[in-house]
């Protein structure tokens, strides 16, 4: 018993030992600016000591402690042209990670600490600089410690009220008499209604942006990290799987749109094109194959050619939207090729001579009929086809935008329709998604996360699959087919035109095309009067 009691206090510090040991991980460090601040974070598997310094030359110095793996810490990366910062260096001793940031042109600091919440495991140190100079106070004030902020006059910070800042501000542009009080120049006058004015937007925007640790509901981060979804797993495919070729969009020499922290369209497109592949093949009913898999440029025309060799089902070309005159537009919106420029790409094949090239039963039934080289016939089962692919298309775009609407903003609840070269197969139904506005300052951010573009890749595919199984494939394979057969046929049947109606509507009504009923009927222009007869295909 009293060996046991003797080494109590041994097992005690051997015990205190082991606790100290283990610290805290280092994940990731990340950077992004906007025309307000530049902002840098630190991921870390659990809670840290840390403190920062103003240091007397205007850099900020920021030492965060206890990590076990402070020597393999990772470098911050650049946040880009449009930050305040000019350098970050690294360096480490120990357990101890110090980060000294040239922020001579920056604002004061802003420094804090935040707990795991929204489902994010991980605590995250961040550091905010405004954009906004070094004022005289700001360089008297070197050296301080801070916690929070080292605050220039005029600042807000968490240490001082409103009232407070104001005061400073009165005593900065006011010039004390003889007898002690203290009055201002009409020069003096007006740069302190303009600095008070100032002081009190900005003090508004630190109230909103500054998290509150009693409540823990104010989170800084302007775009919050995403969780991963579900891990996709390749599975064996069917017989004869329902192929879709995924189109990442832009490519090699052609970037794309490039956001303002330089973010590429063509590198957001091939990671989520590359996690929709996988999904896709996670079912067995579907495969996947995509018209690059690498950075390198393919032509419009490859594209199609290229989901055309595959025989592909279905084409989705992947992509992300700009808006040079506004960073507000954000979301997703699916695309849908044009009737117009349906109309005229159906001419083109016409013209060339490609329609014995169609997939999806157009190509088989113009060969098989024979009819090779009769415009009009030819011309109908285009039309056909192209009209069908289109509606699939819609229906299929719906089903997408309301999957990916569960997971994120949705620019347009409804599909587009526009004149793109890349969607203008008419055999193959084909879409374009606009996965988000790289012009958006927080879908910039969120489209350059790898979870974020799991997710969309994701939530894209569920649309696809809530869309098949509401349809079967084998009926969806089969309908073009039908409908062309029926359309080369030859048969009519002949309908009395009522009030109200017109030509598109009577063609959507009967299967076919406003050109099909116009051929079969002469009519040399789309207007119909109540009481006409027409003919329409059975």
């Amino acid at each position: 018993m009293r060996a046991l009691i003797k080494a109590l206090p041994l097992l005690a510090a051997a015990a205190l030992c082991c606790a100290q040991v283990q610290g805290a991980q280092l994940k990731s460090a990340r950077s992004f600016a906007n025309t307000d601040k530049t902002r840098v974070v630190f991921d870390l598997s659990g809670k840290i000591s840390w403190k920062g310094t103003t240091l007397k030359d205007g850099r900020f110095e920021l030492k965060l402690n206890d990590l076990d793996n402070a020597r393999k810490a990772p470098a911050v990366p650049s946040p880009g042209k449009s930050s305040c910062l000019k350098s970050v260096k690294a360096k480490a001793s120990g357990k101890q990670a110090v980060y000294t940031f040239d922020s001579s042109r920056c604002g004061a600091p802003h420094a804090f600490l935040l707990s795991p919440r929204d489902g994010n495991p991980d605590w995250r140190l961040v550091a905010d600089f405004a954009h906004s100079g070094v004022s005289e106070a700001g360089k008297a004030d070197s050296g301080k410690t801070v916690r929070r902020a080292d605050a220039p006059a005029g600042s807000p910070d968490d240490s001082q009220t409103l009232k407070d800042l104001e005061q400073r501000l009165f005593l900065q542009y006011s010039t004390p008499g003889s007898d002690g009080l203290r009055s201002m120049t009409p020069a003096q006058a007006t740069a302190y209604d303009k600095a008070v004015r100032q002081l009190r937007a900005d003090f508004a925007r630190e109230q909103d942006e500054t998290p509150s640790d009693a409540a823990g509901k104010n989170d800084q981060e302007t775009v919050h990290d995403t969780a991963a979804p579900p891990k996709a797993v390749e599975v064996a495919a069917v017989a004869r799987p329902f192929v879709i070729a995924i189109d990442p969009g832009h490519g090699g020499k052609d970037p794309g749109a490039i956001s303002r922290r330089g973010v590429r369209e063509k590198n957001v497109a091939l990671a989520i094109s590359k996690s929709l592949v996988q999904y896709i093949n996670s079912d067995p009913r579907l495969r996947a194959v995509l018209t690059r898999s690498s950075d390198r440029f393919v032509s419009l025309d490859a594209r199609s050619a290229i989901a055309r060799r595959h025989k592909a089902d279905l084409l989705i070309s992947v992509h992300c939207n700009s808006t040079p005159g506004s960073t507000t537009a954000r979301g997703l919106s699916v695309l849908l090729l044009s009737s117009n420029r349906a109309q005229r790409e159906n001419g083109k094949i016409l013209r060339d001579g490609g329609s014995g090239s169609l997939i999806g039963g157009a190509g088989r039934v113009i060969k098989e009929s024979g009819s090779s080289g009769n415009h009009y016939l030819e011309a109908t089962v285009l039309d056909m086809s192209s009209q069908n692919t289109r509606a699939e298309g819609y229906d299929l775009a719906s089903a997408i935008i309301r999957s990916v609407g569960r997971f994120t903003r949705v620019y347009k609840s409804r599909p587009i329709y526009a004149s793109l070269a890349v969607l203008k197969a008419p055999d193959i139904p084909s879409l374009l998604i606009e996965t988000g506005f790289l012009s958006n300052r927080s879908e910039e951010v969120q489209l350059n996360q790898p979870n974020y573009q799991k997710q969309m890749a994701y939530r894209i595919f569920k649309g696809i699959q809530d869309y098949y199984e509401q349809n079967p494939l084998k009926n969806l394979q089969s309908r073009r087919e039908s409908a062309q057969r029926s359309a080369q046929s030859g048969q009519y049947e002949t309908v009395k035109v009522k009030k109200g109606e017109y030509l598109s509507l009577i063609a959507a009504r009967h299967g076919t095309t406003v050109a099909e009923l116009k051929r079969l009927n002469g009519l040399k222009s789309d207007t119909v009067v109540p009481g006409q007869k027409l003919k329409v295909p059975k």
